[in-house]
């Protein structure tokens, strides 16, 4: 394996351990002022099953704050996949009923990265793949991700391939508040 390889899998085993250290926010505009406007990795989690039903990255130009709050909170968005299937799912208008519900029940966690998108595309991979989110597009290929660095879920468990433990993933989300 080379040098940049493994400091890239150093990277993504040292950013899932920070899962446990995400405080998970009420969805007010006070605490979304509060999100800085980096790249990064949201998830919004369930008050009432304490699960978490949807992680996303923000990579590009419109960072986590935009992503967040003109996206998956602006009822004339049209494009937020979180809120689609929401929406469908609980027979929600999409619009201003989705949003609301969205806010009376969740919470939103974020995960600040300062690294290349690359480690950020993996590790929504491994968070997708320990969490489970109901509203996330099915697993998201991993061929996506980091020139093929994974196989496609789930035929390989990402800690086997990470040659790393991501299980402390879950259990630290579950014990959030």
């Amino acid at each position: 394996m080379q040098r940049s390889e493994m400091k890239s899998l150093q990277l993504i085993q040292e950013y899932a351990e920070k899962i446990s250290e995400i405080e998970f926010k009420d969805i007010s505009s006070s605490e979304l002022n509060g999100i800085e406007k980096i790249i990064g990795i949201y998830f919004f989690k369930n008050i009432d099953t304490g699960n978490v039903d949807y992680v996303g990255t923000a990579t590009g130009k419109k960072r986590l704050f935009q992503r967040v709050r003109n996206q998956h909170l602006n009822p004339k968005y049209l494009k937020s996949v979180f809120r689609v299937k929401l929406s469908d799912k609980l027979g929600l208008h999409f619009g201003d009923e989705s949003v609301r519900h969205i806010r009376e029940n969740y919470r939103i966690g974020i995960l600040y990265i300062k690294e290349h998108i690359s480690i950020i595309m993996a590790l929504e991979q491994i968070f997708i793949y320990e969490l489970q989110p109901k509203f996330n597009s099915e697993i998201v290929k991993y061929n996506r991700v980091a020139g093929g660095l994974f196989p496609p879920a789930p035929t390989v468990p990402v800690n086997s391939t990470l040659n790393c433990d991501t299980s402390n993933i879950r259990q630290a989300t579950t014990g959030l508040t």
